[in-house]
């Protein structure tokens, strides 16, 4: 980090709903299940 020191500076906005990402239940993250076929007798 020390390359990059003092280059990225805190935001200026002073808006509260700007600052923070709001908790939502309904983001569905990541990859759905693997649903394909099973893996051969031999592995």
């Amino acid at each position: 980090m020390r390359r990059y020191h003092g280059f990225l500076a805190a935001p200026a906005v002073t808006d509260p709903a700007l600052l923070r990402v709001e908790h939502t239940d309904f983001r569905d993250l990541g990859a759905e299940p693997y649903a394909g076929p099973g893996r051969p007798a031999g592995f």
